[in-house]
């Protein structure tokens, strides 16, 4: 049994050296290994009490990468969440993180890289849904790009 912990403890660092790590997120990955439930939770719990494990640090970073990559504050709270943070702090730490123009900076910017047709209805609604699947504001969508998209076909 102590050689599993002790297995459980070097996998755990191996993965956390590599980059920051979630504490359900590692947890996943050690449950995959088929390790014991109750040695990653005494892995886990020590790497928290020595500082190698922190979801709020993590967090921080990374929004901050998420945010170069420019996706909206909703995608980022999923992305969040989807890695094993709870959805209350992904919030607060998107908040704090996120400036209100910064979404609107992006559409901007991901407007003049995909080069989107904004002249005829068809493009104008590819680019909307877009950034709808992006998770981008309706409201500062359409603000952006324009109401062109509230037209409809005869």
């Amino acid at each position: 049994m102590r050689q599993k912990q002790t297995d459980i403890f070097r996998k755990a660092a191996d993965l956390v050296a590599r980059r920051p790590h979630f504490v359900k997120e590692l947890e996943h990955k050690l449950l995959q290994r088929e390790y014991d439930k109750e040695s990653i939770q005494k892995v886990l719990q020590d790497f928290q009490n020595k500082g190698f494990l922190n979801d709020k640090e993590t967090g921080e970073l990374y929004i901050q990468e998420l945010k170069r990559k420019r996706c909206s504050r909703y995608d980022v709270i999923g992305r969040l969440v989807e890695r094993g943070l709870d959805k209350g702090l992904a919030t607060e730490l998107t908040r704090m993180f996120f400036l209100e123009n910064e979404e609107r900076e992006a559409i901007k910017y991901l407007l003049s890289k995909k080069r989107f047709s904004l002249n005829n209805i068809e493009g104008v609604k590819k680019a909307s849904d877009f950034f709808f699947r992006k998770g981008f504001n309706t409201q500062l969508v359409r603000e952006i790009i324009g109401n062109k998209g509230d037209y409809t076909e005869d």
